[in-house]
């Protein structure tokens, strides 16, 4: 058993530079998991965008319709914002 000093702090040992005690090491470990799981999802959303895109673009360039005839709010809003970045006007 040790004896504490009126000087001492009770915690003195576990906020020693360089020691880490097992919470440390959990939190840690948490955070770790965390930034990949956010990560993750931000990369799934990322390459989500992507593939509309491109599918979009496809679908402009060759005019392929599942639906003929059928335009879908996707479809108005990626020709506006197209037609917006190359300073294009749409019909």
């Amino acid at each position: 058993m040790k004896i504490i000093t009126k000087s001492q702090s009770i915690f003195r040992e576990s906020s020693r530079v360089g020691v880490r005690t097992d919470i440390d090491e959990l939190v840690a470990k948490e955070r770790s998991e965390l930034f990949n799981q956010a990560f993750g999802v931000v990369y799934g959303v990322f390459i989500l965008g992507i593939t509309i895109a491109i599918m979009l673009e496809l679908k402009t360039e060759y005019q392929i319709d599942l639906f003929p005839g059928v335009n879908t709010p996707f479809d108005d809003v990626y020709r506006e914002a197209k037609g917006a970045f190359s300073g294009e006007e749409q019909q």
